[in-house]
């Protein structure tokens, strides 16, 4: 009964929610498996998923013809594993346009670069949130910058706070950015190897496109995002 409900609704949020879990993902893999109408589905700070709910619900995101946005955002249990099926899922789907897996602190280069890879035959996602991966170093971001050669459709990139992307990932991306066709807006707030020198070079390879360098002052910590009431 409840699946058949959620089923018809545009828009789930279940962000902060204590109690999902690895289980309540079995009936959102049925949700997305028959929904015509779910367009976005957020799970951020649901702190208790982990790999094998995700992986579950990836899976049946393959097939799914509808959901436009897809938000892990601060899940910590997260790992490689899961971005690896988000990657052969992106490999699949025609639909998914944001894929938000930011401040998912235990992913690194090996699931980043699965994703990137996977950039090159997916032509649906617009915008990828990998703020906050710390561990995410230039060799992903190598990869990445090949994908966007590629792949004209992703239009945002978000690595805010990827403090090990050094000199040789900023060069890729000024790289790629110039060779591009297409609008590009790159997000690195944070990044400490980032210097003016090389900010105006990458600000201008993108703007010589219509796209945009979006590097902002960093902001007052706020820990109101890590509460959480178990009993939502």
């Amino acid at each position: 009964a409840i699946v058949e409900r959620v089923r018809h609704f545009e828009s789930v949020s279940l962000r902060g929610c204590g109690r999902v879990e690895d289980d309540s993902m079995q009936m959102l893999a049925l949700v997305l498996k028959s929904s015509r109408s779910l367009t976005s589905l957020d799970l951020s700070r649901c702190f208790a998923l982990s790999d094998e709910g995700v992986i579950e619900l990836a899976k049946a995101l393959s097939r799914n013809t509808k959901l436009v946005t897809l938000r892990f955002a601060m899940c910590f249990r997260l790992t490689d594993r899961s971005l690896e099926q988000l990657a052969t899922t992106l490999r699949r789907n025609k639909a998914l346009q944001t894929l938000d897996v930011s401040s998912c602190s235990l992913l690194s280069d090996r699931g980043a670069i699965e994703v990137a890879r996977a950039l090159h035959s997916n032509h649906s996602l617009t915008r990828l949130d990998m703020s906050g991966c710390y561990a995410v170093t230039d060799t992903a971001v190598s990869v990445l910058a090949d994908a966007l050669h590629a792949n004209s459709v992703l239009r945002e990139v978000a690595m805010n706070g990827l403090y090990n992307i050094a000199e040789d990932g900023l060069r890729v991306l000024e790289e790629a950015a110039a060779a591009r066709a297409a609008p590009l807006t790159l997000e690195l707030s944070g990044i400490d190897h980032l210097t003016p020198e090389r900010l105006e070079r990458l600000r201008a390879a993108l703007d010589a496109h219509g796209g945009s360098l979006v590097v902002e002052a960093p902001s007052p910590l706020d820990f109101s995002e890590f509460s959480t009431d178990n009993g939502s």
